[in-house]
């Protein structure tokens, strides 16, 4: 409640002069990730956006995600998941969502994913994007399980780590 009114706020504040957020571990929900998705849909201003730890679920990262596609002023994003916890990370799902608007930004320059376990599936969608992404120029996907394994368990696919290469023609 506290946080939407905030955001709501500065949506509506056409004087507002903010170039940086830090929310890391706010626990911050879907519904904030809407009202932070409207403000930056209309910020002009608003370029380093900091919302990693924070249990936005798979509603939260698509609001969020939705709109960027149009923003024109935010360079860096940062929705790592420094635990690891699996409450907080955003998965394949929502990796496809940052791919999206990935495709469709023409404005960010660094985005931070780590330990947001997008997997292979995950790796495939950020790859696309990067095809036709012109200019992001920092990518952190650490600790993500792109080959299928985390924690030691599960099926070795390079199929992920491979598109990514491929997509940054490594």
């Amino acid at each position: 409640e506290g946080w939407c009114a905030i955001f709501n706020g500065l949506r509506d504040n056409k004087e507002n002069k903010i170039a940086k957020w830090d929310l890391n571990n706010q626990k911050l929900d879907a519904e904030v990730a809407k009202a932070i998705g409207e403000y930056v849909a209309v910020s002009s201003v608003l370029t380093e956006l900091n919302i990693g730890d924070n249990p936005l679920g798979e509603d939260g990262v698509r609001f969020l995600t939705a709109s960027l596609e149009s923003n024109t002023a935010l360079k860096k994003l940062d929705l790592h998941n420094q635990y690891g916890n699996e409450e907080f990370k955003i998965g394949p799902s929502g990796a496809k969502f940052v791919a999206k608007m990935l495709a469709a930004n023409s404005a960010l320059t660094s985005l931070n994913l780590e330990w947001n376990h997008i997997g292979v599936e995950g790796a495939k969608a950020i790859s696309d994007a990067l095809r036709v992404n012109s200019v992001l120029m920092s990518l952190n996907i650490a600790s993500n399980a792109l080959c299928g394994i985390k924690y030691g368990r599960g099926t070795y696919d390079a199929t992920g780590i491979k598109a990514i290469a491929e997509a940054l023609h490594v």
